[in-house]
């Protein structure tokens, strides 16, 4: 298998520009600050698309991880410089969105979930959207400027609009002291309304008892030192029960107001499926946090969008009324329940 190869010597990466090298053999490179090094989502679908096809091809869940140890270390090991220094420049800019993932995540899952955040199939302008991902922006060869550019994080966070924080299937980023500390930074920097939870496709009682037991005090990272930095940072603002609540918090109200703005275009007769899958986000999360009450008019207004926009006999309408039977079986209400679960197994 291709990912099992020696890394030493990895194809060239999309859109590479040629390098000037010095005597030194060290290459003669434009450093920009780091908050200024986003590259475009046209750059980054091309470049998974080339390693769907090369490097990579043939292991389809390949983690960031991954990607970092096999691919974009053995890229700059030459050159010492940032993975971003070696791309054509002309997809290299400053950044509007903060991408906070965890690295154990597939590196795909988190591209795609982009592409479909910004409506990269149906929006030309999406393509120029510049997003500040740490493993190309970041130094990987642990030198000198890999600390400056760790150092930067807090001026990236403050410099950008958006921080789309990736929420993997099972909840895992919260358990990640650097997702933990992005979060915190975009609602201390920018408010909760600039923080973009992706979460589609998440297991719900996953979620939940990671979201019940997030703590900031045993969240884990790569290196111990970034984990006694940054709750040393903490603690200079918060007790750390106060930051666990307030993460929760700006997680929960970032669900909220993406269901508030995609409800207000689907009056004006927004995409149905974006909405559904906003409202199934929002239900999600509601639940999540033991909400029930409050997450039943809005499974139940994603049971009626779907039997409005696809028919009574579609998955989506089985997805909402399995969700809305969920909400009824754990507040108890076994009666209503029943009916919804029957009819959703029936379609």
């Amino acid at each position: 298998m291709l990912l099992e190869q020696e890394a030493a010597t990895p194809p060239a990466p999309p859109h590479q520009r040629r390098l000037s090298h010095g005597k030194s053999g060290e290459a003669v490179l434009a450093r920009n600050p780091t908050c200024k090094l986003g590259v475009t989502l046209e750059f980054l679908v091309t470049f998974l698309q080339d390693l769907d096809e090369g490097f990579f091809q043939g292991d389809g869940d390949f983690t960031t991880d991954d990607l970092v140890e096999k691919f974009i270390k053995p890229a700059v090991k030459e050159t010492q410089c940032r993975y971003v220094d070696l791309i054509d420049q002309r997809f290299v800019m400053p950044p509007t969105v903060f991408v906070s993932h965890r690295w154990k995540g597939g590196f795909r899952f988190l591209v795609l979930r982009l592409m479909k955040q910004f409506k990269y199939a149906t929006d030309q302008a999406a393509r120029h959207t510049s997003v500040w991902i740490d493993v190309f922006a970041v130094n990987q060869n642990q030198n000198a400027e890999t600390k400056q550019d760790i150092d930067g994080f807090e001026s990236v966070i403050e410099a950008t609009r958006i921080t789309a924080f990736n929420l993997d299937e099972k909840g895992e980023a919260l358990r990640r002291i650097w997702c933990l500390y992005e979060v915190w930074k975009t609602f201390a920097h920018r408010g909760v309304d600039s923080l973009l939870v992706m979460s589609e496709g998440i297991d719900a009682l996953a979620l939940r008892e990671v979201f019940y037991t997030v703590d900031v005090a045993k969240a884990e990272a790569f290196m111990q030192s970034d984990v006694d930095r940054i709750l040393a940072d903490i603690k200079k603002e918060f007790d750390f029960l106060d930051f666990n609540r307030k993460v929760r918090e700006a997680l929960l109200e970032s669900t909220t107001r993406q269901v508030q703005s995609v409800g207000t275009s689907g009056e004006a007769g927004g995409n149905a499926d974006e909405q559904l899958a906003s409202l199934h986000q929002h239900v999600t999360m509601l639940r999540t946090t033991g909400k029930f009450a409050e997450a039943v008019p809005v499974a139940q207004r994603q049971l009626e969008l779907a039997k409005n926009a696809h028919g009574e006999e579609h998955p989506g309408v089985a997805l909402a009324l399995n969700c809305l039977a969920g909400l009824y079986e754990s507040m108890g209400k076994y009666d209503d329940a029943l009916p919804l679960f029957e009819r959703s197994l029936a379609i």
